[in-house]
């Protein structure tokens, strides 16, 4: 005689201690956990993930009886999709609060891309309705476990499904947002006793950050014009809630919840600005307080910050800034953040008046030319007419910021033009000849014979551009130098080969902030000089 013996396996699935672990877990984390303060919303969201993902698809087999293994496999694949649509599309998770809404069942979903890795569990339900058919609730996958017909074998699956599908479409705590820690390299805590809007925008150019982390507040807020500020954010913060104040971070947010369920941005939320520096800096604004420039100097760090600090210390880190309520309403800024209250009028500049840039606006390849016409242009440079000697093509080239009278070369005279490394030339082809040469660089310039390099800036405040970028003009040294040589204007020599030797120094400074709407010499921060040098037969 054959006996049947019962096997855990077998059981019905709505009844295996794997699927009624995962119930249990979801029914005692939503319904006590949640909201309670007794663990952390981040952990209570994870843990309604995971365990609601083995108890719905066991539920919609159920549901749906499905009972091959391709029924099964639509059915945990119909749950993914479901799980990802609410996790990806913030709409989608609307649409589906507001459904059970309607239906008089509170909840709240938050999309977080970051809750997908909970599609991970999904094998351990399949594995289960695999080894047992969950039946309908009914005895059918009682009576395939051998256990017989007793009611308590009728009764348990009925319970455990009536259980599940609460489990599956009630939860009376909202949902934790979906920042429930900002990961950031510095941020705002709103320290006062009521909701406050605070009001952030950043500089949208190319910093140096080493120089503006030396700069102290007067100097800081003169290089920042407010025309270089982006698009801002405003965010309405409640008592101990947090925002980010780096621009990436503090845009994702906007997309998010935030720090709490009625925080977010105005409709003004803008586009980013499109810096890359490695700092930034960042326009603090709210009612009854100073506009204030926050200098971020290393974003490269970063930590992870509770999107409230509600009850916990006021004292505030290095990379914090506090929104203080006494004496008075005041930015107390942390002591590695650098700040300055923004200038309405700017202290006019104390440098000395501004050199040309010399730049060519050649671009072509090497090639035989003859001059065919020399004239000097209404904005000062120099139009030079070039004719290719096969095809008689004209070219023009302009030299901008080179006197007329450095130009060696006259009509008709055959020359090669050819770009070089750092700028352009013009050369006579006979060994040795006559020869004018643009060269620019970002800290020295190399003629061969002449180095001309960049040295400390000069002593004054810098100069705000009309484009809004910063500069400071910088002191540069010839080498090999000669005493008493005068590089405000042309420096005379006499080479080697008996040539004599003009060098004109053009602009040398240094960009402290560059917007892209600067010309290309400005639109990059860090140092730029050039020199034109001129070689003449005597």
């Amino acid at each position: 005689m054959t006996t049947t013996m019962s096997s855990p396996a077998k059981r019905p699935a709505l009844l295996h201690p794997v699927f009624l672990g995962a119930l249990a877990l979801l029914v005692v984390n939503d319904h006590v956990l949640k909201g309670s303060g007794l663990a952390p919303g981040w952990l209570t969201g994870k843990l309604s993930d995971f365990a609601g993902l083995v108890v719905a698809p066991v539920v919609l087999a159920t549901l749906v009886r499905a009972r091959s293994q391709r029924a099964l496999a639509f059915v945990h694949g119909a749950v993914a999709l479901g799980f990802a649509l609410t996790e990806i599309s913030q709409p989608v998770a609307d649409l589906v609060t507001g459904a059970l809404g309607a239906l008089g069942l509170r909840s709240a979903m938050r999309a977080d891309l970051g809750d997908l890795v909970a599609l991970a569990i999904l094998p351990l339900p399949f594995a289960l309705l695999r080894a047992a058919s969950p039946g309908v609730i009914a005895a059918e996958g009682v009576r395939a476990s051998g256990r017989g017909d007793s009611s308590l074998s009728r009764v348990a699956p009925r319970v455990s499904f009536g259980l599940a599908m609460f489990a599956c479409i009630g939860s009376p705590q909202p949902a934790p947002p979906a920042s429930p820690m900002w990961i950031t390299s510095a941020y705002l805590v709103n320290r006062t006793s009521t909701e406050r809007n605070v009001r952030l925008s950043w500089v949208g150019a190319s910093l140096d950050c080493a120089r503006l982390s030396e700069m102290d507040a007067p100097s800081l807020t003169r290089a920042i014009d407010p025309s270089v500020l982006g698009d801002a954010v405003t965010f309405r913060l409640q008592p101990g809630e947090t925002v980010p104040i780096e621009e990436i971070t503090a845009r994702a947010g906007v997309a998010a919840t935030g720090a709490s369920a009625d925080a977010g941005p105005t409709s003004d939320a803008g586009t980013p600005s499109g810096a890359t520096s490695v700092c930034e800096v960042v326009l603090l604004r709210s009612e009854g307080l100073l506009d204030t420039l926050v200098f971020i100097g290393d974003r490269t760090s970063t930590f992870a910050v509770p999107s409230s600090l509600a009850g916990q210390p006021n004292s505030a880190p290095d990379e914090a800034v506090e929104l203080r309520a006494a004496p008075d309403a005041a930015w107390n800024i942390g002591i590695a953040l650098r700040s300055a209250t923004l200038a309405a009028h700017p202290e006019p500049t104390t440098c000395g008046p501004e050199r040309a840039s010399i730049a060519t606006s050649f671009d072509g390849r090497s090639a035989a030319r003859r001059i065919a016409s020399v004239e000097v242009g209404v904005d000062g440079c120099l139009d030079v007419t070039l004719e290719a000697a096969t095809t008689l093509a004209l070219e023009d080239v302009f030299l901008c910021g080179v006197p007329r009278d450095m130009f060696p070369f006259d009509v008709d005279d055959q020359v090669m033009a050819a770009p070089a490394a750092d700028g352009f030339a013009i050369l006579d082809p006979a060994p040795n000849g006559r020869r004018i040469a643009v060269h620019r660089g970002t800290r020295s310039v190399n003629d061969g014979a002449f180095v001309l390099t960049l040295s400390s800036p000069e002593a004054c405040n810098g100069v705000l551009l009309a484009c809004g970028g910063f500069v400071e003009p910088s002191a540069v040294t010839l080498a090999p130098a000669i005493a008493g040589d005068d590089l405000s204007g042309i420096v005379t020599r006499t080479d080697a080969l008996g040539r004599r030797v003009r060098i004109l120094v053009g602009r040398a400074e240094n960009v402290v902030v560059g917007p892209s709407r600067c010309d290309p010499d400005r639109a990059a921060a860090g140092p730029h000089v050039s020199m034109v040098v001129t070689y003449d037969l005597l």
